[in-house]
């Protein structure tokens, strides 16, 4: 998500990954977790055990997917499951980011597929929410925050004007933690003026 938003704005330095992160959209198709996740193993990927016990990290090689369902299906009767039968982890944020995704195109080595990525708000609110609760490596989602922030700064108002309220409160949120004189503002490009637009995102009331 932060990487195509990166390369689609001409930006190359960041973080390097091998990892990625799926919400899949069980409110449209209620076995989407197991069939995605189906679809992973039977394609080289292997299910990771985790101390939580939900099933969310498949890895081929160095790369390795998690893949997530949208927050809020705690009080459903029958919750979801991946292909081995592990409980599907909620992703904060997941709903509003599924709402907000618009299919795109990708190219690589010659070939054309689509994906379905968050917008831009979509995805810094997603990244907000993250830094906040994902207690798994926080750091990476602080720093695609930051990121983020660097490529809204080309058309502040396009972000700020779609901003809803909770969007506001899970930026402010991120914010309480991600403090001025955080090294990681210090090492960003623009990352004076990328906390401005985030903490006038935070206190807009457009």
């Amino acid at each position: 998500m932060t990487a195509l938003h990166l390369s689609e704005h001409g930006r190359t330095e960041h973080r390097p990954t091998d990892d990625g992160d799926l919400v899949v959209g069980v409110w449209t198709s209620r076995d989407a977790l197991r069939s995605t996740t189906t679809y992973l193993t039977s394609n080289g990927f292997t299910e990771h055990s985790t101390s939580d016990g939900y099933g969310y990290r498949f890895a081929r090689g160095k790369t390795a997917i998690d893949v997530m369902i949208p927050e809020g299906l705690d009080r459903q009767k029958l919750y979801p499951t991946t292909g081995s039968g592990r409980p599907g982890l909620e992703a904060d944020g997941g709903n509003q980011a599924l709402t907000r995704a618009k299919r795109l195109p990708i190219r690589m080595a010659g070939q054309l597929g689509y994906v379905r990525r968050p917008t831009l708000l979509g995805a810094i609110v997603a990244k907000a929410r993250a830094w906040v609760v994902d207690r798994r490596d926080p750091e990476r989602h602080a720093q695609d925050l930051i990121a983020l922030s660097v490529v809204a700064l080309q058309d502040p108002r396009a972000v700020i004007s779609q901003a809803r309220p909770d969007d506001r409160r899970a930026v402010r949120a991120a914010l309480r933690h991600l403090p001025l004189d955080h090294r990681l503002w210090r090492s960003a490009e623009d990352g004076a003026a990328a906390r401005a637009l985030l903490t006038r995102f935070a206190q807009s009331s457009d």
